[in-house]
This record gives C-alpha cells, sequence and structure tokens, in this order.
C-alpha cells in the first residue's frame, strides 16, 4: 500500500513536465456563462411567465346549493347549478 501511495505521488509531478494535461472542453461541454441582468428584467420575465387569469376564477363559487340559493334570492340573481355524473374528463 505505502509503494502504490509512493509511486502515485512520486509519478503525479511528472505529468505537467512531458505536457499530460487534462484536455480543454469544447465549447459545447463548457458550462453556460450567466448574464447580469437587473430587477425590472427578472420582474418582466416572472409576468410574463405567470398564467392569465381565467373566468372561472373570479366566480365566488359556493359549496352548498342552499348556500347559493339564499344569496341568489337576496341579490335577484339567477343560479349555474351544475350537475353531472362520471369522471369529470368524460373517461368513464
Amino acid at each position: 500500500m505505502r509503494i502504490a501511495l509512493l509511486l502515485v505521488f512520486a509519478l503525479l509531478p511528472l505529468r505537467t513536465v512531458f505536457g499530460f494535461q487534462e484536455p480543454t472542453p469544447t465549447p459545447s461541454q463548457q458550462q453556460p456563462q450567466l448574464v447580469e441582468r437587473g430587477d425590472a428584467a427578472f420582474r418582466a420575465l416572472v409576468r410574463d411567465l405567470r398564467p392569465a387569469p381565467r373566468g372561472s376564477e373570479e366566480i365566488q363559487w359556493r359549496s352548498t346549493l342552499a348556500a347559493g340559493v339564499r344569496e341568489a334570492s337576496a341579490a335577484h340573481k339567477p343560479i349555474l347549478l351544475w350537475a353531472m355524473n362520471g369522471h369529470p374528463l368524460g373517461c368513464t
């Protein structure tokens, strides 16, 4: 074991003397360079990546029919009752 370690440490300096160096990475192997951008650019990126609001998120849904009937009758508005049987995606 000692002889193996001695050989490794003795031969390591010879690697640089004879020109045995690590190959330089090709451009495809190099790490991408980070570009420093400002706070405004980051906020614009976040704003562009957010999904657009959907109309169903603006509706104040009620979990029970009784609560919806009470509120609709007080506001004189109609009720949409959605009833179905089966899987919501039609995979029955």
